[in-house]
């Protein structure tokens, strides 16, 4: 099978448990903790940032103490 970014859109059923997942595994993390990157797909990144990005940018979160966390910047790669 063939995995691809339309998927994430397919598969309805699965994508509100896994971004409630992810979003879970953020606001876990202690505000003052230790890096973290996580790479994923640029859908993915879309719906947790809200915010629409290309295939070949990142989103910076910073997390916060009062809320789970917050876009602080965006890094672009590749042309």
């Amino acid at each position: 099978m063939i995995f691809s970014r339309y998927l994430f859109y397919e598969l309805t059923h699965d994508r509100e448990p896994n971004l409630k997942a992810l979003r879970k595994f953020i606001a876990q993390q202690p505000s003052d903790g230790v890096l973290i990157i996580l790479v994923t797909h640029f859908v993915t990144i879309s719906a947790i940032a809200n915010e629409p990005v290309s295939s070949v940018e990142a989103e910076l979160l910073k997390l916060n103490e009062d809320a789970p966390y917050g876009v602080v910047g965006r890094l672009k790669f590749g042309s």
